[in-house]
């Protein structure tokens, strides 16, 4: 093994470069990359770097880009004469060994690399194999155009439904009541899956022969046997069982007798073939009476009667071990064909499957020549956080390399103390295969930490060298002392406790005594209780650090300790929780960084209330659930109103239906956007405990809504999507949980998501909670002999296996310590304590470790459990005292910690609003036309906002579909949303056909409408808008170019009274009759609204409002007075006059020689049923143009002061 010299070390073949925490490791592969391009002479797009996030890509491409521009400099200068260098050592010496010439060739190929720096194929894993798929489409046989799905968990759960189904139609009865009995359902066998979930080349134990395997039709034979001898032995039992000398009667006494006489009567009783049997049972078979149940010194009772229980219950529990055996292992073989299968149908790929494919055609009869062809691509690769790769990953690249064959360079950088990702798929036995091929003299180290402070570094060497093999497989995973390159310490943590040249204790450890807190029988602190303790402690040291930070007694350098310069590192939300309350408590304020996904959350099954009801605004039971929520936060006593309150319920009724119709009209998004405002939830949820916490939550399940609503149109399709979710297991990015707010807060973060993260400070608090896997279920783990991951489903070696699992379990759980206890750079707090359970965490081996060296928690838990309280604090102490001032043991103060002074940074103060006494002005809002008339959501298109009567009786024989077609806002959206698909002049019968038919379903209309809409909405491309056909206007001639559909507005609004309007209009009888009893307050804001159709034709533009209201059943029933009475009695003059406004402001600021009288043609009504081409204008076309002077009157009394938008 060799100590990392970035500018020595070959550019050849396999090198495996570990770096420990800290020891910057992007730095050296930006060093290394820049060597590539200089000494291998590399094109930058040859260069392959794979790393693990996008993020990842995002920083090391960042960082590139930074010292290309720097070494540019710097070698232009040079080579210039000019004798130059930059801040990093390293870099100048890459630079500097060169001649002028030589440094002008390196400037110009330096540059050319900067400018094309979006070409370096810088990629994730699956980023680099969707790549290679694309690019070697024939040689891979990958598919084409296929979809990517960032989680397959849906087609699996379709997959698992399917394999039930089968399963349960081809089983027997008892198999079935099996079936049920030990997975209840589809959900409950895909959960048992799980455990050969993340691997593709797996090692399942026993195998098994099917055909031995006793199966359930066996049982019922032994069973019967068992009835039968029960009816015909019965009496000679019980008279054995109550008379024989040979029996133990502590075990056999006359009580228990008679219990197991009963419960076999009961059970002889049975119809079917029990697959539980009763404990009594045993009482009955050879293995009970010898075990327990004869005297020392007498022969075992017999009968024929026992020999047939102890064979059925024999073969009971073997056919019920191995028949589960078998039927895992066919599900997830048929899981794993079904699941692909179904990919293929749907043309999907998964991120897995991008890694499947391409290792599966490396291993193929063209993988030579695929591996040949990258190689050429990517003569170099580098390949980051190499410690989170799989069995797969390292395939892929060991066959494109072929690492004993080639000298093309592959460095393989990582950490394998800080591999934690095992529930992702990571596996570490794969980079210690790696690390094996490799051999020791192609292993880099670096051994210099540029990140922490020296007190904390050598704390941290100090505590992991105490474990004679901390992270347990020393040979493959061994721990190396890291230097401090003193970086932290130019501008150190300065607490009130520092003195000149000796900088505080890096690491403490606080200490909780037993006194006052809950204890087990043991006398141990009971994990409830020292969990709240170890929260308030650590609150309380929070506290005091920002008191002092407010006192200017805590700073880094020169500056003061802040709030986000604190970080708490926990295992799961649920302890993250924990610690939050207790930060409250203490008036400190905090924000949770999380990698958890969102559906999870409470958020989404109070979602999941509320769009229930949503959906079902009818069903009573719904809503009051949906109300019952803290969302929506109706308590007992208000809900309890609505059973006593007709008029509430209605109310309430009415307020969701209104929601309902919204999201019908309008898509999901608008109509819960209108709740939260109707129902004041943002408000609601603010003031609640983590109140930013559940808005982000609730704000980010929505956005994730509003994208599956794309797809998963209608109420029903929406809330299953969201219930599928919350059973499932989501793992996609977009899925995790958001930070809730970026201010200057304390960080509560998972151990997880700090991975990579530094923080000044970090506190532990739960270092003692981790423990080993607990229960007797099926075993993963990996073969010692050749590394394979195995899966032990119950062979004869189980209990070997299960103890493989515990140390492979307690690998981790080091590892994880390891990244928790060097994310600090000054200064890093943990908690100990006499707690239940702590013996077994990861902890305790390294403060307590086994002198034997062992690989299993057992020599620490001994050794601990060994130790009374003052014992183990003793021993704490005398670490301190030997690590030369660098860690620290104190005394928690968990009963009184200190809170945060009223000065302090970020307190959470209790504040009132002062009340308000003065006169409130006109509201500020948004208002619409329909919202003038009627009071409707200012935020929906006017579709005909006044609904419309007939006004006559229709005639006996109605044929026309323009007559016939139903009524209302929804068929009336309906033809709103045809005209607006259709291109007018080139719209034919097939387009028609298409635009029609799926509109018509879409609003829920039955398709056959489809041959009877078209040739009416022919009729109404083809109708002339004026009598005398003058300038040729129709629909038919306006090309896509020249018109605007849905056009929305938004325009200023001074003040808005049904006064000011009247008096606008004073004088034209068309507008003053409209306008008579109008009546809403004073206004102030914005008007906003849609209109259908703006379009330009001879320099003129003009409006066009579609109307879908039937006015009668003949065709003189749309004639000019029949529309002008429709016009008044819908108040539809106040729109035009609100549409005109808008489209005049708008043309003044976009016409530089704009004149009304000369750009503006008026605005048309079509009546859509009255429309006829024979009839042009005369039927079905109202136009007007409201004058000029009316205009501009309007415009000077609003006083918006803006042109609208």
């Amino acid at each position: 093994m060799n100590s990392l010299e970035p500018l020595k070390m070959p550019l050849k073949g396999l090198r495996l470069i570990e770096a420990s925490a800290g020891t910057g490791k992007t730095y050296n592969i930006v060093l290394l990359f820049l060597r590539a391009l200089l000494e291998r002479d590399l094109d930058i797009g040859h260069i392959l770097v794979v790393t693990f996030t996008n993020a990842a890509t995002e920083e090391l491409r960042e960082r590139l880009r930074h010292r290309l521009r720097q070494a540019v400099q710097v070698l232009f200068q040079r080579a210039g004469g000019v004798d130059v260098s930059t801040d990093d050592p390293l870099l100048n010496a890459l630079l500097v060994q060169r001649d002028s010439a030589d440094l002008l060739r390196a400037a110009w190929k330096l540059r050319e690399a900067a400018s094309r720096l979006d070409e370096a194929p810088i990629f994730t894993i699956h980023g680099f194999c969707r790549r290679m798929l694309q690019e070697f489409a024939f040689e891979t046989g990958a598919p084409f155009q296929a979809e990517l799905i960032s989680n397959e968990e849906e087609i699996r759960r379709q997959a698992a439904a399917d394999f039930w189904r089968r399963a349960l139609a081809e089983a027997e009865e008892t198999e079935a009541r099996w079936f049920l009995e030990t997975w209840g359902g589809p959900d409950g066998l895909l959960e048992s899956l799980d455990i050969f979930r993340g691997a593709t080349d797996i090692k399942v134990l026993p195998q098994l022969n099917r055909p031995k395997i006793p199966c359930f039709r066996d049982l019922g034979h032994l069973f019967q046997a068992v009835r039968d001898g029960w009816k015909q032995y019965r009496e000679e039992i019980e008279h054995l069982f109550k008379t024989s000398k040979a029996l133990n009667r502590r075990s056999y006494n006359k009580s228990v007798i008679q219990s197991a006489l009963e419960a076999m009567d009961a059970l002889a009783s049975q119809g079917s073939t029990p697959l539980v049997l009763p404990e009594a049972f045993r009482r009955f078979t050879p293995a009970m009476l010898e075990e327990k149940g004869t005297k020392n010194g007498y022969p075992t009772p017999t009968h024929p009667f026992f020999e047939r229980c102890g064979r059925f219950l024999d073969c009971l529990e073997e056919t019920k071990r191995l028949q589960k055996i078998c039927v895992l292992q066919n599900a997830w073989n048929f899981l794993e064909e079904e699941t692909a299968q179904r990919k293929a149908l749907e043309e999907c790929l998964s991120f897995d499957d991008l890694l499947n494919i391409l290792d599966r055609a490396l291993d193929g009869p063209s993988g030579p020549d695929l591996a040949q062809g990258i190689r050429l691509k990517y003569p170099m690769a580098l390949i980051d956080e190499f410690q989170d790769t799989d069995p797969v990953q390292y395939r892929i690249f060991q066959r494109i390399y072929e690492l004993r064959q080639t000298p093309q360079p592959l460095c393989l950088i990582g950490d394998p103390k800080q591999a934690i990702y095992s529930f992702r798929g990571a596996d570490i036995f794969a980079y210690i295969q790696a690390r094996r091929d490799a051999g020791s003299q192609n292993i880099y180290t670096m051994d210099t930490n540029w990140r922490s402070a020296s007190h904390l570094v050598q704390a941290i060497n100090r505590l992991f060298r105490r474990a004679p093999a901390p992270f347990i497989y020393k040979e493959d995973i061994p721990f190396h002392p890291v230097e401090s390159a003193r970086k932290a310490d130019a501008a150190p943590l300065v607490l009130p406790e520092s003195q000149p040249g000796k900088p505080p204790a890096a690491l403490r450890i606080r200490f909780l005594r037993s006194e006052r807190l809950e204890l087990t029988q043991a006398g141990d602190i009971t994990k409830k209780s020292a969990r709240e303790a170890a929260a308030a402690d650590c609150a309380g040291e929070i506290a005091r650090l920002l008191n002092w930070a407010a006192d200017g007694q805590a700073r880094i350098g020169e500056s003061p300790l802040q709030a986000r310069d604190i970080a708490v590192l926990v295992r799961s939300h649920r302890e993250g929780a924990i610690v939050q309350r207790a930060l409250r408590k203490q008036g400190i304020a905090s924000v949770s960084l999380q990698r958890e996904s969102v559906f999870s959350s409470r958020e989404a099954d109070e979602l999941l209330s509320v769009l229930a009801a949503l959906a079902a605004p009818s069903d009573q039971r719904l809503l009051r659930a949906a109300l019952a929520t803290e969302m929506l936060g109706w308590d007992v006593p208000r809900l309890q109103e609505l059973n006593d309150d007709e008029t509430l319920m209605e109310s309430v009724q009415q307020r969701f239906s209104h929601y309902h119709d919204l999201w019908q009209r309008r898509g999901f998004l608008p109509a819960f956007m209108e709740l939260l405002k109707g129902e004041k939830v943002v408000g609601r949820l603010r003031s609640l405990p983590e109140g930013e916490r559940r808005l982000t939550n609730t704000l980010h399940l929505l956005e994730l809504l509003h994208e599956a609503a794309q797809t998963h149109t209608g109420t029903e399709r929406l809330c299953r999507w969201l219930q599928e979710k919350r059973a499932s297991h989501p793992t996609a990015d977009e899925e995790q949980l958001r930070l809730e707010s970026d201010e200057n807060l304390v960080q509560v973060v998972t151990i997880h998501r700090s991975k990579g993260l530094e923080y000044p400070v970090v506190f532990v608090p739960f270092p003692w909670s981790d423990g080993p896997p607990q229960g007797k279920g099926p075993v993963r783990f990996h073969d010692p002999n050749d590394l394979k991951l195995t899966v032990d489903l119950g062979s004869d070696q189980i209990d070997a296996h299960r103890k493989l699992e515990e140390q492979e379990d307690l690998a981790e759980r080091m590892r994880l310590l390891y990244v928790a206890l060097t994310r600090a750079k000054y200064l890093c707090v943990v908690t100990w304590g006499k707690i239940n359970g702590a013996s077994r965490s990861a902890m305790a081996r390294l403060l307590f470790p086994d002198s034997a060296g062992g690989t299993s928690d057992v020599g620490a838990a001994s050794r601990m459990e060994d130790l009374d309280e003052e014992a183990m604090r003793r021993e704490l102490a005398e670490l301190a005292d030997d690590s030369q001032g660098t860690i620290a043991v104190e005394d928690a103060k968990w009963e009184t910690p200190e809170k945060l002074h009223d000065g302090g940074a970020h307190q959470t103060s209790h504040l009132s609003a002062r009340t308000f006494s003065g006169k409130p002005g006109p509201e500020w809002r948004i208002t619409s036309y329909s919202n003038l008339v009627a009071g409707a959501d200012p935020h929906e298109p006017d579709y005909d906002a006044v609904p419309s009567l007939p006004l006559e009786t229709p005639p006996e024989d109605v044929s026309d579909p323009a007559f016939l077609f139903p009524r209302g806002p929804r068929p009336g959206e309906c033809l709103h949303e045809i005209m607006e698909n259709l291109d007018f002049p080139t719209a034919q019968k097939k387009d028609l056909e298409t635009v029609v038919g799926d509109v018509l379903s879409r609003y829920g209309l039955d398709r056959s409408w489809t041959p009877k809409v078209i040739p009416w909405v022919n009729r109404v491309l083809e109708t002339p808008f004026s009598e005398n056909g003058e300038n040729g206007l129709k629909l038919r001639d306006i090309q896509g170019s020249d018109r605007l559909n849905e056009l929305e507005f938004h325009y200023p609004v001074g003040s808005l009274t049904p006064e000011l309007l009247r008096r606008a209009v004073q004088g034209d009888s068309f507008y003053e009759r409209s306008l008579e009893g109008l009546g809403f307050g004073e206004i102030q804001g914005l008007m906003r609204g849609f209109i259908d159709l703006v379009f330009r034709a001879h320099g003129r533009y003009y409006i066009v409002d579609y109307k879908s209201n039937h006015l009668g059943n003949r065709v003189e029933d749309y004639g000019r007075d029949a529309l002008e009475r429709a016009m008044r009695q819908h108040r539809y003059p106040l729109q035009m006059l609100v549409y005109t406004l808008a489209v005049h402001r708008y043309l003044k600021t976009r016409i530089s020689s704009y004149d009304y009288d000369r750009h503006f043609g008026g605005v048309y009504y079509l009546f859509l049923r009255g429309m006829r081409p024979e009839k042009g204008a005369s039927t079905g076309v109202f136009h007007h143009r409201p004058s000029r002077k009316l205009v501009e009157r309007l415009n000077e009394m609003l006083a918006g002061g803006q042109e609208p938008t």
